[in-house]
């Protein structure tokens, strides 16, 4: 039996057989993509708020007579795949023929309890539409049972009731009456509880306190958010009856956590309809300013939507919307916003940081329209493309801002109570592009975290209250969590204490000498880019590259993959492999690009060598074969991807080797002839180091 996802969705239903069950668990088992669809399928299946598909999206693709066709397993195989294909892509269509299977597995499973009377009057429906006689009842007239002399009343209201039929006996009349009881007497009990859990009378302590005798327990911390706190809000003062006529002591001394400053509580704001409107992407207005901070080295570009103008920002210089901002790697840009909100575009280097592909950070700002709903509308609008982006409220009158985020698909409104702080981060893939998607959009992550304060999510299906320190995720394999974590400590990677490491003081010389050489010439950003490659030092080349890339100059990116210096031709890849991440029509771009200098043959393998392998092939010993036969490849960018994937399959056997892409013929002849005599005696793949103990 075939794993598809009509097979899964019999297996998650317990709809097979035992002997097919099995078979189903060891395939699953086996299947990482099945343990994926089918977790998928539980989430969407539970998710909240979720709409329907909407029946003019897709054509005639998804209408019902589809759906029940698929589930009926009478589908014709041509609509079959695109069916499928459909559900894989879309959360919506997923969820529509999920809980569609289920509530039919529910329906047929067990036979319809139908009143004997309604079944009759059906009968008679049918019958009377036959005969051409109306059987509609005559006003004020009583329309008599169809067969006389069986009362079928009671079973009916027992069908009613969702009960099973039974004997037609004189104890059913009695079942009403008696569940009325029942239900009574609950209901008494349970107002008995409630007034015996009124406060008493205070009882003297031996200090002279006075505490409440029936005063609840502490709550527990994690609870801490939703329950109140009754100790601190009705605290009895000295006299019980004196403070009949005071004003609750929660006007007095404000619980705290309430608002991090001072205890207010910020105004009300209108509820935003959801979701919101697209951005305004047409209107060109200030935004705000750069700021310049001496603990951060800022290199900020703009560019005008599409025009590809790339211009430096320097500080107190207007920010406009609509404008793509990018701060190159490595580089931090703040930026002071007219709303009262900051935003610091946090670029980075793996000197700085190693442990998440995140390279430059780039937004697009959007005009925000206030007008009579005011209050619903954002204090900040923006689209983050990629990257990393801090996030602090600043507003005067200490008042929370609401802040817009946009990326892929998503929208997510955040509000930042008075000096809350937090920052999103989005990142595509492990450095690139993933061959498990193939042709489709590459894997995507986002991470929100708050670090300060308090700061509120709300979305298309969540309205999460995240005080810090916490975490909140979201992928576009499986969505957004579904709550978000609360977290003991910030690891350092997420905090702003990141420093340059000692050892790589050449980078840190390599960032202030280009930003110096783009801020003393008024050229077009990519030809001072350009200019100075050869200029630099090995640091210098390798930030160019990586800043050739953020700044979509891939014609560049690819004449440093046949520089002559190894560590220039290394961030030529990781630049192309960070570029291709974005999105799913970047692999498209960047073929295009390539067919106008190598052959089509050519193009195919760097393609496939710009991805990133999946565990089954790093395990398999034709992968090696083929990147071993690329070794003799007669282009310097083929023979460098190829060795560059065998130093990170298996790093001892080419350290030992010592093949070099650009060195002589008979040097990379031999070093590839080792690499045959490796993969012929079977020690390649190599063995995977032992677990530490």
């Amino acid at each position: 039996m075939r794993l598809t996802l009509r097979t899964l969705l019999a297996y998650l239903d317990d709809t097979l057989e035992p002997a097919e069950i099995k078979q189903i668990g060891q395939k699953v088992a086996e299947s990482e993509t099945a343990q994926e669809l089918i977790a998928r399928i539980k989430q969407v299946s539970r998710r909240r708020r979720l709409s329907a598909p909407p029946p003019a999206s897709t054509g005639d693709k998804f209408d019902p007579n589809t759906v029940a066709e698929y589930l009926d397993n009478t589908l014709p195989s041509e609509q079959l795949a695109e069916v499928e294909k459909l559900c894989l892509e879309s959360d919506v269509h997923l969820a529509e023929i999920a809980t569609c299977h289920q509530i039919l597995t529910l329906v047929l499973g067990e036979p319809a309890l139908v009143p004997p009377s309604a079944k009759r009057r059906m009968y008679t429906l049918v019958e009377g539409s036959k005969t051409g006689i109306s059987t509609k009842p005559m006003a004020g007239s009583t329309a008599a049972p169809a067969v006389r002399g069986v009362d079928d009343s009671s079973e009916d209201e027992t069908l009613l009731l969702g009960l099973p039929a039974m004997s037609r006996g004189a104890w059913l009349r009695w079942l009403i009456p008696l569940a009325g009881c029942l239900l009574l007497a609950g209901l008494a009990v349970a107002i008995w509880q409630a007034l015996s859990s009124q406060p008493g009378p205070s009882v003297v302590q031996r200090d002279g306190g006075k505490r409440d005798r029936d005063a609840p327990k502490p709550t527990d911390s994690k609870h801490a958010d939703n329950v109140q706190d009754h100790d601190k809000d009705n605290k009895p003062g000295k006299d019980d009856d004196s403070d009949k006529d005071k004003k609750p002591e929660r006007d007095k001394k404000p619980d705290k956590d309430r608002h991090p400053e001072n205890g207010k509580e910020p105004a009300p704001q209108k509820e935003t309809s959801w979701p919101p409107p697209p951005p305004n992407t047409k209107t060109r207005q200030r935004a705000g300013t750069l700021v310049h901070d001496n603990a951060l080295q800022d290199l900020l570009m703009a560019t005008p939507a599409g025009t590809h103008k790339w211009r430096r920002v320097v500080a107190k210089y207007p920010i406009m919307t609509s404008d793509e901002l990018v701060s190159l790697p490595g580089f931090r840009s703040k930026l002071e916003l007219d709303s009262g909100v900051q935003l610091i575009l946090w670029g980075n280097l793996v000197e700085q940081m190693d442990k998440a592909p995140l390279r430059e950070s780039a937004v697009t700002l959007h005009a925000v329209e206030r007008g009579k709903a005011e209050a619903a509308v954002p204090d900040v609008d923006f689209t983050l493309s990629r990257g990393r982006v801090w996030i602090s409220n600043h507003k005067k009158g200490n008042k929370a801002a609401v802040v817009r985020v946009r990326f892929h698909k998503e929208i997510w409104d955040l509000t930042l109570q008075p000096g809350a702080e937090c920052f999103v981060e989005l990142w595509g893939g492990q450095y690139g592009w993933s061959a498990e998607l193939k042709e489709e959009e590459p894997r995507a992550l986002l991470y929100l975290v708050v670090s300060q304060g308090l700061v509120k999510l709300h979305d298309n299906y969540h309205q999460e209250r995240m005080p810090a320190p916490a975490v909140f995720n979201w992928n576009n394999a499986r969505g957004a969590a579904e709550k978000h974590e609360s977290l003991p400590k910030l690891p350092p990677e997420w905090t702003q204490s990141l420093q340059m490491r000692p050892e790589a003081r050449p980078m840190e010389r390599a960032m202030n000498d280009l930003q110096g050489r783009l801020s003393s010439s008024d050229k077009p950003v990519s030809i001072i880019l350009a200019e100075n490659l050869n200029k630099a030092d090995d640091a210098g080349r390798q930030l160019i590259v990586l800043c050739h890339g953020a700044l979509d100059d891939i014609e560049d990116v690819l004449e440093a993959l046949d520089a002559e210096r190894p560590w220039v031709r290394d961030s030529a890849v990781e630049a192309l492999r960070h570029w291709l991440a974005r999105s799913a029509g970047q692999r498209d771009k960047l073929k295009t690009i390539l067919l106008s200098r190598y052959k089509e043959s050519e193009v195919d393998v760097l393609l496939h060598l710009l991805r990133v392998p999946t565990d089954k092939e790093r395990e398999e010993a034709a992968t090696f074969a083929y990147l071993i036969d690329e070794l003799d490849n007669d282009k310097l960018a083929i023979r460098h991807l190829a060795h560059w994937h065998l130093l990170r399959l298996a790093y001892r056997d080419a350290l030992k080797l010592r093949y070099d892409p650009n060195g002589p013929t008979e040097q990379r002849k031999d070093a590839q002839a080792k690499w045959k005599e490796l993969l012929d005696k079977g020690k390649l793949p190599p063995e995977p180091p032992p677990p530490p103990r």
